[in-house]
């Protein structure tokens, strides 16, 4: 089919849906019914049920099987690219739903793709028309805990991005083309009102950097009144600190950014005290084994290892010993199986640090 022919049946179609009561319905049934239609509606029908692999070996184009078409129940579980677009440019709220209604539905696999595919769309976006507004920046924060919970499971290659990569990027670009009153606004904003400060934290020290001389540098280019950096700075390390006399910090969806600003504020002293404390805790002592482990991505087969530099966050030797004690005298299998990970992959980052 030639692109000119495409284009007349997609422009046929669009005309014809307009008149449907559920044009989503009408589109994912033509899809299914005609290949031709998908083609231009670049609609996806999940193959991993063997009644639907039937249904479509047997569709209206096939002569023998036309008049058993009536019978047919639409599925649900279908979505495209344009479905996806226009719940970006609709209501910021309602277009996370969407996302959740269809990765609810999907397979993990599928759901990974619509999540990539929806943050890529997401960016372009932002990149290309809207500018970012509070009302966008309130949702994607609000979102982000529930995208961060698949952390590194979203990375398909060498040079993916995680869920928290795109995040950052998106919402860095965004703010790079507001006005510069704009900027801190509504960063002061998303900061009074989230729950969840994982992509907070990350976005925060990407523009504005870390005070201790050896740690992150801001991107100056991006954040004009830097001068205001200082009470936004302030205010975030406010709400870290809230969650953190409360114990919520280990419910957030990664505390790894958190305390890496935190400690970047010219505060590893106050850090390395409560991670000291955190591991008299259940929680805090099993969300530091977690958060210290990064994946190493090799030819060789990928590994996990535990930086040298989480030093500056949490006594990595004590933590150690807490791992060892766990693992002799624990009789819960989740917490020793934890517990072996983290030295393993301890073990496996004091190697790398001598190779």
């Amino acid at each position: 089919m030639s692109a000119d022919d495409s284009k007349k049946i997609e422009q046929t179609l669009a005309e014809a849906l307009k008149l449907a009561k559920n044009p989503e319905g009408a589109r994912n049934i033509l899809a299914m019914l005609f290949p031709r239609a998908e083609n231009v509606f670049r609609t996806f029908i999940p193959s991993d049920s063997d009644r639907l692999s039937q249904t479509l070996k047997r569709r209206i184009s096939k002569k023998e099987f036309t008049e058993s078409y009536f019978s047919l129940t639409p599925n649900q579980d279908t979505w495209s690219v344009p479905e996806l677009k226009s719940a970006i440019e609709g209501p910021p709220s309602e277009a996370f739903d969407v996302l959740r209604e269809k990765t609810n539905r999907a397979s993990p696999q599928q759901a990974s793709d619509l999540r990539r595919i929806f943050l890529e769309l997401l960016d372009s976006h932002f990149s290309s028309s809207q500018q970012l507004n509070e009302g966008w920046m309130k949702a994607i924060v609000s979102a982000s805990p529930e995208l961060l919970s698949f952390g590194e499971d979203e990375r398909d290659g060498f040079f993916s991005l995680s869920s928290l990569d795109r995040l950052r990027g998106i919402v860095i670009r965004g703010i790079k083309e507001l006005p510069p009153t704009s900027q801190i606004a509504i960063l002061e904003s998303a900061i009074q009102s989230a729950n969840d400060f994982s992509l907070l934290a990350d976005v925060v020290r990407s523009l504005i950097g870390d005070l201790n001389p050896d740690g992150a540098k801001g991107r100056s280019d991006q954040l004009q009144l830097r001068e205001l950096s200082g009470p936004l700075r302030n205010q975030l390390i406010e709400r870290i600190r809230e969650v953190s006399r409360t114990g919520d910090i280990w419910k957030q969806a990664d505390p790894s950014p958190i305390l890496w600003f935190w400690r970047g504020s010219n505060a590893e002293d106050e850090v390395k005290k409560f991670t000291t404390a955190a591991m008299k805790s259940g929680a805090g002592l099993r969300r530091l084994f977690e958060i210290a482990i990064s994946e190493v991505l090799s030819t060789d087969g990928n590994y996990e290892q535990v930086p040298i530099y989480w030093d500056k966050i949490v006594d990595l030797d004590a933590l150690s010993r807490q791992a060892h004690e766990l693992v002799e005298t624990s009789k819960n299998d989740e917490e020793i199986a934890i517990a072996r990970r983290f030295l393993n992959a301890l073990e496996n980052g004091r190697k790398d640090r001598f190779s």
